[in-house]
């Protein structure tokens, strides 16, 4: 399977995306377990679903397009297509481009470039509130490694770094 996202956009004029991809049609199921061979019905067709078939966004109303191999469609909308597959990324990388992107409109080759550097962990937004819950912090202790490990993670703004000064980097 040859899976591509085609992101098209004109200097002054529409942008969209394509899901291009040669996705078999099986004739039974996803092909997530394994199927009996000598099955005639768990095979494949002789084609594959035509790209006409699969999702693609022209001009959305963010007035952009972020592709980070994600998901290509909302979970909710995914039995609205055929099969595309199970295996995406969790969206936060998407979710983090979109956010940044639509903060301006006058990108250029160094705000691009920064937002290419960017470390921001947006999971950490949803799983924070939960690791640093008060109940986990009483059952960690008042002192020991727990503890001290849940005191980084209370000081830590959500930033992937590798330099030695970061709180995030073992000493």
């Amino acid at each position: 399977v040859s899976t591509i996202n085609l992101l098209m956009a004109e200097a002054a004029g529409p942008i969209g995306w394509q899901l291009a991809a040669q996705l078999p049609r099986r004739k039974k199921g996803h092909g997530l377990l394994p199927a009996p061979g000598w099955d005639p019905e768990a095979g494949w067709e002789d084609e594959p679903i035509p790209i006409r078939d699969l999702p693609g966004i022209d001009n959305p109303a963010e007035g952009f397009l972020v592709s980070a191999n994600n998901q290509p469609v909302p979970t909710e909308a995914m039995d609205q297509w055929p099969w595309m597959g199970a295996d995406w990324l969790d969206g936060y990388r998407q979710a983090r481009i979109s956010e940044v992107l639509a903060t301006r409109a006058d990108w250029d080759v160094a705000g691009m470039l920064a937002l290419q550097q960017d470390r921001v962990a947006v999971a950490w937004r949803d799983f924070a509130p939960h690791i640093l819950a008060p109940e986990v912090a009483v059952q960690a202790g008042a002192d020991g490694p727990i503890a001290a490990a849940l005191a980084v993670l209370r000081d830590w703004d959500g930033a992937l770094r590798g330099d030695p000064s970061s709180a995030w980097v073992m000493k």
